[in-house]
């Protein structure tokens, strides 16, 4: 009405009360407006008709019961909204709490594992030190045992000598007692040494002398012998033939441990454990196994080197792999075997120095896996075995004859370190 689209509160205010005043000006209000104009109560308002104060109140009370309805809905849309709300924010504290205790979980679990590495720590310590001591010890005996064997050496070479002066003596008795030359008549007769004169008590002290002085040499010499079976392995770089020519598939006698001295040894070859926390078939687990004393490493050749090297020639990549593998051993102390396929006749590495490592050969027609698989069951059976091979058959092959197996991308990322 008045041309404004919004009024302050307090101007509204001020012309309704103008308007419930002032009856001239109400009617010329009511006279620029359509009856469809304003909605009903204002058209009430304006012109006020008989009874007009009553249908007023009437469609005020109706407006306030719709305004009335209308906040409750929206009232209950709100409480609808909330209640939502306040599930999801149920249902996440519940999610948070299960996340806590998930958490706390993990941490007791990593805890756990934690104490048990340093069990683990501790136990691998202990167990160095001890090793550390019986490697003492045994230096100290075979220094002994040398030093003892070099003096009953000294001893027997001086009996030998002795026996060898009294030989000398008895052959020339023996010569004087059968020459029958008569001595010259104007010459008195010497006089001659008979088998009687002949000193056979002291032939005899020393000849016993010998004899037991030879049994003593036996004796620290098999001492000797079984002590360096016992603290020292086998010797590095004792190989197949030296001429490069390929070795044959059984295995050598250097490979096998000394036989039990009882001749009793088990029926069926045990696979090692690792120690807790460490997997059989990863670089530790390997590292750890390949120190183990007595145990055999067979790795499968071309299965590992075709793997670390593809893109070199055969030769190349056996060269790499025996210098590689040659590394390893010698900084963990195992005695390795690498077996190739020898269809193509191939030929020993050629390295200035010897290394820790024996080369093999299959002969033609004859696959490295079987060669493999033949020295695992020729090896005595309480020789540890460690078979490295990403091939089914042989692997599967090793663990029924006892082995422990890897695979070459295990060997392959020790070897990269």
């Amino acid at each position: 009405m008045l041309g404004f689209q919004r009024l302050p509160r307090r101007a509204l205010r001020t012309v309704a009360e103008v308007l419930d005043r002032d009856e001239a000006f109400r009617r010329r209000v009511a006279d620029g407006l359509d009856e469809d104009e304003p909605d009903r109560a204002s058209w009430l308002f304006l012109t006020r008709p008989d009874g007009w104060a009553d249908e007023l109140a009437v469609l005020g009370d109706d407006a306030a019961e719709q305004r009335a309805e209308k906040e409750r809905r929206s009232a209950e849309r709100r409480v609808e909204q909330l209640s939502a709300a306040l599930e999801r924010r149920d249902e996440e504290v519940e999610d948070a709490h299960a996340e806590l205790e998930s958490a706390r979980a993990e941490l007791v679990e990593e805890r756990r594992r934690r104490h048990g590495a340093d069990l683990a720590l501790q136990e691998s310590g202990e167990r160095i030190d001890a090793l550390g001591e019986q490697r003492a010890r045994a230096v100290r005996e075979l220094k002994r045992s040398e030093l003892l064997a070099a003096e009953r050496l000294e001893h027997l070479r001086a009996v030998e000598a002795d026996l060898l002066e009294v030989r000398t003596q008895l052959e020339g008795l023996r010569s004087v007692a059968i020459d029958e030359a008569p001595p010259p008549p104007a010459v008195p007769d010497p006089p001659t040494a008979t088998a009687a004169e002949l000193p056979l008590g002291e032939v005899a002290t020393a000849v016993d002398g010998a004899a037991r002085s030879a049994t003593e040499l036996a004796n620290a010499l098999a001492e000797v012998a079984a002590l360096l079976a016992r603290t020292t392995e086998v010797p590095a770089g004792s190989t197949s033939h030296s001429d490069g020519t390929p070795s044959a598939p059984p295995v050598s006698p250097a490979v096998a441990e000394p036989a039990d001295r009882s001749g009793s040894r088990p029926a069926r070859r045990v696979p090692l454990r690792t120690l807790r926390g460490v997997v059989e078939d990863s670089p530790e687990g390997i590292e750890q196994l390949m120190g183990t004393d007595g145990l055999v490493t067979l790795v499968d050749g071309y299965n590992v080197a075709m793997t670390r090297w593809p893109e070199l020639d055969k030769g190349a990549q056996r060269d790499s792999l025996v210098r590689a593998l040659g590394g390893l051993a010698a900084r963990v102390g195992a005695v390795v075997h690498v077996v190739f396929d020898g269809g193509d006749h191939g030929r020993r590495p050629a390295v200035g120095v010897p290394l820790p490592v024996r080369v093999h050969f299959s002969p033609t027609g004859v696959e490295a896996d079987d060669v493999i698989l033949s020295m695992v069951a020729e090896l005595p059976t309480d020789s540890p075995v460690l078979v490295i091979s990403s091939d089914r058959r042989v692997a599967q092959g090793s663990r029924r004859l006892g082995a422990n197996t890897a695979g070459s991308e295990t060997l392959v990322e020790l070897l990269g370190r």
